[in-house]
C-alpha cells in the first residue's frame, strides 16, 4: 500500500482499482476465515458426537458462503497474476495461454464439485 501512494508514475485510475481489488480480497478473507472458524467450532466442540456433521450441514449457508469466499480469493488471485505476466511479457497472449486454461479448468472444476451438497 506504501509504494500506491508514494510511487508518482501511476496514474490514479490504477491506483484506485488495486486499492479496490486488494480490499475486496481482504473482505473475502475475513468472510472465509469467520466462517471457517464457526464451522470448525460447531463440527469439533459443539456436534463433536455426530460423525456425520459434515454430510448434514454441507449447505448451511455460513458454510457456502465461506466456500465461495475461498473460491474467489484465489480465482481473483490467480487472474490479476495472470493479468501482471500479460503485461510483463508485453501483452503476449501466447505466455498466458496454459495458465489461463489452467485457470478455467480450476474454475470448472471447483464448480462442478461445490454445485451442489454431498448426499448421504
Amino acid at each position: 500500500m506504501h509504494a500506491l501512494f508514494t510511487h508518482k508514475e501511476s496514474p490514479w485510475r490504477h491506483k484506485k482499482l488495486l486499492i479496490s481489488f486488494s480490499t475486496l480480497l481482504l473482505l473475502l478473507l475475513i468472510l472465509d476465515k469467520a466462517t471457517v472458524s464457526i464451522w470448525g467450532e460447531q463440527m469439533w466442540i459443539t456436534y463433536k458426537d455426530d460423525p456425520l456433521f459434515m454430510v448434514k450441514h454441507a449447505a448451511d449457508p455460513y458454510f457456502v458462503s465461506g466456500t465461495v469466499a475461498a473460491a474467489l480469493i484465489l480465482l481473483g488471485g490467480d487472474a490479476f497474476l495472470i493479468y501482471r505476466c500479460y503485461m510483463l511479457w508485453g501483452k503476449s497472449w501466447l505466455v498466458i495461454v496454459l495458465p489461463v486454461m489452467m485457470w478455467l479448468a480450476y474454475f470448472g472444476e471447483h464448480f462442478l464439485m461445490h454445485s451442489s451438497p454431498p448426499s448421504l
